[in-house]
């Protein structure tokens, strides 16, 4: 069947709110690029491969060729063939397209990015498209359709979390209570911060808090990976 893009987005704005659960990356982005990119899941590519963002190359060595349009540093429009990714269905799509933002650091900037309007320039500025346009493009999706109410997160407090977060506050460290109780209220700009007054990268690996060290200094955290730093330091204390 032919979607609209209304139909479109209600099919698809329950998995982007998932993945956002899961690493950061603001549904509302999410929601617009997936309407641009698969013409509203439309497209040859998104029929046929299941790929909703246009992400060229393999995913686990599946793929199909297809002829894209890209633009010069001018704005001049030329195509070219190209293999894009074929995936089994959309949730892979989406968290594959989630997981290019927190792997590669050209797109660090999305991860804590709360604002959409910043976000969808950023995308663009990152270098994922090339079109001039493509911010404004989506941006003109996210207000005719009102995407930010898929940002909103749930308010229901995580009492393992917040447990852990008291007690780490009566040990003597200095942290805001109300900053880390809830997994919505974790923004992970302030995570060095966090490990520094937790002791520091190297003496929260030696108490086994911390097992994955490239994670951390590479700022590849999600929340579930703050929540999971919290809970593990207050079981040391």
């Amino acid at each position: 069947m032919a979607y609209t893009r209304a139909q479109f987005i209600t099919k698809i704005a329950p998995m982007a709110q998932e993945d956002m659960e899961k690493t950061g990356i603001l549904a509302s982005l999410t929601i617009a690029q997936a309407c641009l990119e698969s013409a509203n899941g439309n497209s040859s590519l998104t029929v046929e491969c299941n790929n909703l963002f246009g992400i060229k190359g393999e995913y686990h060595g599946a793929s199909r060729i297809y002829r894209t349009a890209e633009y010069n540093g001018d704005g001049t429009r030329y195509y070219i063939d190209a293999a894009f990714r074929k995936y089994p269905s959309w949730a892979e799509s989406i968290a594959d397209h989630s997981a290019l933002f927190n792997r590669l650091s050209r797109y660090a900037n999305l991860r804590s990015e709360t604002d959409i309007k910043k976000a969808c320039y950023n995308v663009r500025a990152d270098g994922y498209a090339t079109d001039p346009k493509y911010p404004d493009l989506l941006m003109s999706i996210v207000n005719t359709f009102n995407l930010t109410q898929y940002d909103k997160k749930p308010v229901s407090e995580d009492k393992q979390l917040a447990s852990a977060v008291s007690k780490i506050i009566k040990s003597g460290i200095k942290l805001e209570f109300n900053a880390w109780k809830r997994m919505d209220l974790i923004q992970l700009k302030n995570v060095p911060v966090l490990i520094i007054r937790l002791g520091g990268l190297e003496q929260l690996i030696t108490k086994g808090v911390i097992s994955d060290k490239e994670l951390w200094e590479t700022n590849r955290y999600t929340t579930n990976s703050v929540r999971s730093l919290l809970i593990k330091y207050a079981a040391t204390l």
